[in-house]
């Protein structure tokens, strides 16, 4: 698993829970649960690629469910797949990301970004 721990993440106005643990035998790496409150869980002991991979699954599952897109498994599993192979080859992008929250932060008259 990753060294750094995730626990939350936010999308306004949502709050994601991310947990650790054992899943149900149909999932293998992660799981999400819209109800009561949106949560990810996620399976102990992943390597760190597996670890970002199924975070990445799991977010577009929520996303998914949130504007009820309708996508299947198998459509979720190409955009994570697509996704992964243009940020692992292309790693400026990481980089752009950070910079465009440095400077959405600092022009944000409220301390928040813009774009949540």
């Amino acid at each position: 698993m990753s060294s750094t721990i995730l626990t939350k993440i936010r999308w306004n106005p949502y709050n994601i829970d991310v947990v650790y643990g054992k899943l149900e035998e149909d999932d293998q790496f992660g799981s999400y649960c819209s109800y009561p409150n949106p949560t990810i869980t996620i399976a102990e002991n992943l390597s760190p690629t597996i670890y970002f991979s199924t975070l990445v699954h799991e977010l577009l599952e929520f996303i998914n469910d949130v504007y009820d897109l309708d996508l299947k498994e198998k459509d979720i599993r190409i955009l994570e797949i697509s996704l992964l192979q243009l940020i692992f080859s292309n790693p400026i992008l990481l980089d752009l990301a950070k910079n465009a929250l440095k400077d959405d932060l600092r022009h944000s008259s409220y301390g928040g970004s813009v774009l949540s």
